[in-house]
């Protein structure tokens, strides 16, 4: 499978796999588990949005238990997708941002980690001010 550089996952899973590389090597298991907690935090944002939108806190209470395996089933599901799109590919990211200077990298490596934090902001702020 041919796989295109793209800014965003690509360059995330580059940079904390070459963060992370002496404890996971190439193969980037804790790089795979953030771009995945990424995608699926986005994925939590919009889908509680919409619920909060149609739905009333009590409503969603009592579907709790089946929306947690939900949950877990999705990320799962984006974890093995993310597993089989960025296996072995370390070397070919690494090949593309090779020449960065590094106030590029700087820069970059500070959008990765708000990256990182970011998508957690609107489930934090929806359970604090929508009750």
């Amino acid at each position: 499978m041919e796989i295109k550089y793209n800014f965003f996952f690509g360059y995330i899973f580059y940079r904390m796999t070459a963060a992370y590389h002496k404890w996971d090597g190439r193969n980037g298991i804790t790089s795979l588990i953030g771009i995945s907690m990424i995608q699926g935090c986005i994925l939590l944002d919009i889908v509680f949005f919409l619920l909060r939108l149609f739905f009333e806190r009590e409503q969603l209470h009592a579907h709790l238990p089946l929306a947690r395996w939900i949950i877990l089933v999705t990320y799962g599901l984006i974890l093995v997708f993310n597993y089989r799109k960025y296996d072995n590919t370390y070397n070919k990211f690494r090949f593309y941002c090779k020449d960065e200077s590094k106030s590029k990298r700087r820069i970059k490596g500070i959008l990765v980690v708000v990256s990182l934090i970011v998508p957690w902001l609107p489930i934090i702020l929806m359970g604090i001010y929508w009750k």
